[in-house]
């Protein structure tokens, strides 16, 4: 499966059914966002994801199907991993 991988501040979350369906999601979603690196599928798999939005390459906003790679405990550590492995991080 094509993929890209991007830093993005994030809330965490337990299962593909959200803060709205699932009370574990919800206290996640209560404690805040914290940057993670994430991989986001261009095409649908057959397994239940989240998704998220995220800007393709023609500049255009986009939703794909994500799982967490890791998550980085502030700011500067994810600026560092971004720069060490050319990654792209968004910083909302």
């Amino acid at each position: 499966m094509e993929s890209i991988e991007i830093i993005k501040k994030m809330s965490r979350l337990h299962c593909a059914r959200g803060p709205k369906r699932c009370n574990t999601c919800k206290e996640y979603m209560d404690e805040g966002r914290s940057f993670a690196l994430v991989r986001i599928f261009l095409t649908s798999g057959n397994i239940a994801r989240p998704i998220t939005d995220f800007i393709n390459a023609n500049g255009e906003k986009t939703y794909g199907e994500y799982d967490i790679i890791q998550r980085f405990d502030n700011i500067e550590e994810a600026k560092q991993y971004a720069e060490e492995n050319n990654v792209e991080l968004i910083n909302e």
